[in-house]
């Protein structure tokens, strides 16, 4: 039945604006791809004849060709009078059938008019996005932005559409729409929503899936029994680790009795594991063992795993037995590498190692490199390098052949432990392997042994070809306080050929180590005579040698060449040298300008102005600068020693109260300075000590001997006091004494060595990872009290 619109003017021909033909004068009508169309039907003739739009609703329920429809379209818009909606809306259907792309331009003209967007002629207009390749998604969100209605099958439709389009997360704003307009959420359009939600996975479809889930739990959606919409409605849930909203939806579940799948179980599982809520997991675990559902082979492995981290030993035991009663233990070597991790972890290596043992026994074949790579790296960890020689002998008769990482474990072990001829005997593998872990043991190694190694690559004449093993013997070397046999590594390198940049960097950043300006200048010069271009380390390099020195006009000197005649950038760890070198030489108001002035200056910078204050007696200052650095995002790292160095400021000026309120902020704000290690280079490895009540009175009288001075903090000697006194007694009296210290050695202890130097006259060598190097020498050190 035709509309009262088109009733109206049925009868009233449409004016032909200028230029368009009012009758068909041809037999056929050529298409817009230029082709030849059908011979038109005689109704479109009469359209062409005498055009009406009750006229044109007829044809276009007939017209079969998408280019006539379309010119009949035009003839009617083109005219003069208005076409109501069924025009448009026959138009819409002729679009879906037929030309789907111009529905669009059909839907806006209609609004153009003025004419009510109805859910009929929106739901057919969205149907026709859907069926262009691809589908009109944009087009659709910006119509129903401006005219769409708000009905449960537009929304759904449109949401498909978005769906479809691989735009899921384009849909979600929908949700919150039909919500404020009490739409009623079916199952089909729950479900819908709940699939974008897990197919979008972003921080809104997390947001969505709660809301969701929350107006289920208040019953304002009445609750689907649906496994799979609540699984999607969990899943971006997970993706942004909104563990305890995860946690929510299964109790939800539950609720409808609509228990949770050994799908969903695992997704919770996994997220709770992974987030080291190990007491939750568990707890979901025994729900899982109660009712049988099997726990996946990654998701337990995973679970040993965090339970490691959290030295839950108790729970790491429980889940070893399921493993084993559920015969999920050796066929699976993942859950092997976890439980051996994890035992390590909580101090239980003998555990760990007789899951290894029963592994290699065991008749489920080969184990994966990993077990045995697990397991070396874990008695490397716990110092127990017999075991771990062992486990690396067992690999290789298996014929099990060791990743670059478990090579690198064993030559860096076997090198700290002296064992540099089982360390050599690693090379036959490394050469199949072609991995370049010779630089790794020369970087291992203690430094009596040091000469052993240069010998081996002197045989194979590795100094005279290879820059990076070149570079490794410099760096050693310097850090071993040998700064003359660095010099011969890097003269016989220049002897055979020019070497690389890096190999000059390390030579120059041996020599700042030592505060040798002239050299690395020279160093500098010569690699500019060689033609190679100086980079960032280089700059690096030669601005801390200045700043050793206390040069301010060579640094001024270097950062113009640097910055305008070479356009390097100025880096966070120039600003950081350049710092430095004012706070040495006391000018405090220029290193905190240039700090200040650096949009690039990080917490190093701050750190190095604090110590110059603290060297400088400058308290009013030293506050300040330190109310910033527990001020700047990232500056954890860096923060134990400040607070070390504020508190023992505080504690110079009498300020005793103050530092103990600093002690008690420390404490709760988690910040701990770590118990100090330092290792001794001996002939037979490294030997390590740690700060710890007095062990006896042999340690403390050969120290008390050497020095007069043999206890700090009371009753808790420092490691570095305890590692020298160890050194007094068991090297020979013209050895120097060689330490490495993985923190910062503290005002006592830097004055015990000094002493010890100058009693004993004995050269003693003090590396920090940190990179500070101190060279004690007959009661001073080459750091001059400054570090």
């Amino acid at each position: 039945m035709v509309g009262a619109g088109v009733a109206r003017s049925a009868g009233r021909r449409l004016r032909a604006p200028r230029g368009v033909a009012t009758r068909a004068n041809a037999q056929h009508v050529v298409a817009f791809n230029g082709q030849r169309c059908s011979t038109p039907s005689s109704l479109f003739a009469s359209f062409a004849r005498s055009p009406s739009i009750g006229l044109a609703v007829r044809v276009l329920m007939g017209e079969d060709d998408p280019d006539r429809g379309w010119s009949v379209y035009q003839r009617v818009m083109q005219a003069g009078d208005t076409p109501g909606l069924p025009f448009f809306q026959s138009m819409m259907i002729f679009c879906l059938r037929h030309v789907p792309g111009k529905a669009p331009d059909v839907l806006q003209a209609a609004y153009a008019r003025g004419l009510p967007i109805t859910e009929k002629l929106f739901a057919i207009f969205l149907t026709a996005c859907h069926k262009t390749d691809p589908p009109l998604m944009r087009q659709a969100l910006d119509l129903y932005s401006r005219c769409g209605p708000v009905t449960h099958d537009v929304l759904y439709k449109l949401a498909n559409l978005c769906r479809v389009s691989k735009y899921p997360g384009s849909a979600l704003f929908l949700v919150p729409v039909a919500v404020r307009h009490g739409v009623e959420f079916s199952e089909k359009l729950l479900s819908l929503f709940a699939a974008c939600c897990a197919e979008s996975a972003c921080l809104e479809a997390a947001d969505t899936a709660e809301r969701l889930l929350n107006l289920v739990h208040s019953r304002t959606i009445t609750p689907h029994a649906n496994y799979q919409l609540y699984s999607n409605l969990i899943k971006p849930l997970l993706a942004q680790g909104r563990v305890d909203a995860a946690v929510n939806a299964h109790t939800l579940m539950e609720s409808i009795g609509l228990p949770p799948t050994v799908h969903t179980y695992t997704h919770v599982l996994d997220a709770l594991a992974k987030a080291g809520r190990v007491a939750d997991a568990m707890s979901l675990f025994q729900t899982m063992v109660r009712r049988k559902i099997p726990v996946a082979v990654p998701v337990l492995a995973c679970m040993i795993a965090a339970c490691g981290r959290c030295f839950a030993l108790e729970s790491v035991q429980v889940l070893h037995r399921h493993a084993r009663d559920n015969d999920l233990l050796l066929p699976n070597d993942i859950v092997v590498c976890a439980l051996i991790l994890a035992y390590s972890r909580c101090g239980s290596i003998a555990d760990a190692g007789h899951v290894f043992q029963s592994r290699i026994a065991s008749s489920s074949g080969v184990p994966h490199e990993q077990v045995f790579s697990f397991m070396i790296r874990s008695y490397s960890e716990h110092r127990m390098i017999d075991e771990q020689a062992k486990a690396f002998a067992q690999m290789q008769s298996l014929g099990v052949t060791p990743s670059q990482q478990t090579l690198t474990t064993m030559a860096t072990d076997l090198a700290r432990c002296a064992r540099i001829a089982d360390a050599l005997a690693l090379f036959p593998t490394i050469t199949d392997l072609n991995v370049p872990l010779f630089t790794t043991l020369i970087r291992s190694v203690p430094g009596h042994h040091l000469q052993t190694l240069l010998g081996f690559a002197q045989g194979r004449d590795l100094l005279a070809t290879d820059d990076n093993v070149v570079s490794a013997f410099i760096i050693a070397f310097a850090n071993c306080g040998q700064l003359p046999r660095a010099e011969h590594v890097f003269r016989t390198r220049c002897v055979h050929a020019i070497p690389n940049v890096a190999t000059f960097n390390a030579m120059i950043a041996a020599y700042a180590q030592f505060g040798c300006l002239p050299q690395a200048m020279k160093a500098f010069a010569h690699m500019k005579a060689v033609d190679l271009r100086p980079d960032a380390i280089t700059m690096t390099g030669l601005i801390a040698s200045c700043s050793h020195a206390g040069d301010v006009s060579v640094a001024s000197a270097i950062l113009g060449e640097f910055s305008a005649g070479m356009k390097l950038r100025i880096l966070s760890e120039h600003i950081a040298c350049l710092v430095d070198l004012h706070g040495r030489i006391g000018d405090l108001d220029a290193a905190e300008r240039i700090a200040a002035a650096a949009p690039n200056a990080d917490s190093r910078s701050w750190i190095s102005i604090l110590r110059a204050c603290a060297h400088c007696g400058d308290l009013q200052r030293a506050e300040r600068i330190f109310a910033r650095i527990t001020s700047i995002p990232g500056a954890c790292p860096h923060l134990p020693h400040a607070y070390d160095l504020m508190k023992a400021m505080l504690f110079d000026v009498g300020r005793d109260s103050d530092a103990r309120q600093l002690l008690d902020e420390m404490q709760s704000k988690g910040v701990a300075i770590a118990v100090g290690r330092t290792s001794l280079h001996l002939a037979d490895g490294l030997k390590d000590f740690q700060a710890s009540p007095s062990p006896g009175v042999d340690l403390t009288a050969l120290l008390d001997d050497a020095t007069t001075e043999g206890r700090d903090d009371g009753d808790v000697i420092h490691s570095e006091v305890l590692a020298v006194a160890h050194a007094l007694s068991e090297l020979p009296p013209s050895e120097p004494i060689r330490l490495l210290n993985d923190g910062r050695v503290c005002r006592d202890c830097h004055q015990i060595l000094k002493r010890a130097s100058s009693v004993c006259d004995r050269d003693v060598f003090l590396r920090e990872t940190a990179g500070l190097h101190h060279h004690f020498r007959s009661g001073a050190c080459s750091c001059g009290d400054y570090w």
